[in-house]
């Protein structure tokens, strides 16, 4: 394999992970039916320095 197939390569090898990366969904919490209690949040800030949580 020569430089210029193995650059076409890594070209195309980029190309699907970057399609494939734009197709993963992100599921919420809310969409999982997940709850959380209160308490959950304040040990959460707790533990991340006051990290922000809604």
């Amino acid at each position: 394999m020569n430089n210029l197939q193995k650059k076409e390569l890594l070209k195309r090898n980029f190309k699907k992970l970057k399609e494939n990366k734009n197709d993963q969904k992100i599921i919420s919490f809310k969409e999982l039916n997940i709850t959380f209690q209160r308490e959950t949040f304040e040990v959460y800030r707790a533990l991340n320095g006051g990290a922000k949580c809604e």
